[in-house]
């Protein structure tokens, strides 16, 4: 994931009615390399960029129209064989308060495939000096569970907590679900996604789910999917996942779906990336939806790539994309 354009949508009424009306404005611009967002109590935006592959990852702040400023800096960033770039993907805060850093892999650096636990108490932006490696407090090693447990490379790439303030990991290069246990820290497989069949003749017979997004609602997780090459429109599903493990088709016959939120009345919310056309993908096909008692209903289209979505309230709509550099 390379650069990025955050978008704030300010929705009036309910979006899931016909006939909103939508204001796309400039908020700020410049952030490039961010895959993920978070918007904490303050309306804070937290962005996860993951660098140029020359261990420049960051974690930066967006306060305000214009003001955005670095929160860590030097966090690994490494250019894949393939062309991606393993850095930070995604951020979070625990239920105490901590940042919690997605470190996307399957990297080389010891911090690569895990998730870091920095305190951000007494950190003003515009006034604190970044901070660095030395701020981590604590490492969770995601990959030396799947590399050990369940023989694949490893990419943690967004969590939900669930009962007990358990964290419940997605692995986008294992394909699967990966609970971390809050009162031992041991890390189990908790839940698995079979590949699926490709009907294009593109590519393999069978691809990838590729699992992207959790969120925890009603004593259930509902996890988004991408889909491996050739990211098939239609092939792409939004699963239910119950306290067991068990999982279940919630909405089929999605697009690369790469991110999932609940909005402030407690529906979903999902965000499909474009549609695929080489090179790699189409401009402008990114889309929020809505999920609405089992239906789908566009929020916005025309994205440029997006890759996170977040809201600051029923009114107010964050979205990530890849290309732009800018905060709208």
């Amino acid at each position: 994931m390379k650069n990025f354009l955050v978008l704030y949508l300010i929705i009036w009424g309910l979006w899931f009615n016909s006939g909103i009306s939508q204001t796309v404005s400039t908020y700020t611009s410049g952030v490039f390399g961010a895959v993920g967002i978070e918007i904490d109590s303050r309306g804070w935006i937290w962005v996860a960029q993951s660098g140029t592959g020359n261990n420049d990852s960051r974690i930066s702040i967006v306060t305000g129209e214009n003001q955005v400023y670095p929160f860590i800096i030097g966090l690994p960033s490494e250019l894949l064989p393939d062309g991606e770039i393993a850095g930070s993907e995604h951020v979070f805060f625990s239920p105490e308060g901590k940042l919690l850093i997605m470190q996307g892999g399957p990297g080389t650096d010891s911090l690569s495939q895990s998730i870091l636990v920095i305190d951000t108490t007494g950190f003003i932006p515009g006034t604190s000096s970044p901070l660095d490696l030395s701020a981590i407090e604590t490492v969770y090693n995601v990959g030396d569970f799947v590399n050990s447990n369940i023989d694949t490379v490893s990419n943690p790439y967004s969590l939900a907590f669930g009962p007990n303030n358990d964290m419940y990991i997605v692995d986008a290069a294992a394909n699967a679900v990966i609970k971390r246990e809050n009162a031992t820290g041991n890390f189990s497989l908790f839940a698995t996604f079979p590949d699926i069949p490709n009907n294009t003749g593109i590519g393999p017979p069978f691809v990838n789910v590729v699992p992207t997004g959790i969120v925890y609602r009603d004593n259930s997780f509902f996890v988004s999917s991408l889909t491996g090459f050739p990211f098939s429109d239609s092939a792409a599903t939004v699963y239910k996942v119950d306290l067991a493990g068990n999982v279940s088709d919630y909405i089929t016959e999605l697009t690369t779906i790469v991110d999932v939120t609940t909005n402030p009345n407690d529906s979903l919310v999902i965000l499909q990336h474009a549609t695929f056309q080489l090179p790699p993908f189409a401009p402008n096909s990114g889309a929020v939806l809505g999920i609405n008692n089992g239906n789908t209903d566009t929020i916005a289209s025309g994205l440029n790539r997006p890759t996170s979505v977040r809201f600051k309230s029923i009114n107010e709509l964050f979205v990530s994309t890849l290309t732009d550099g800018k905060i709208l």
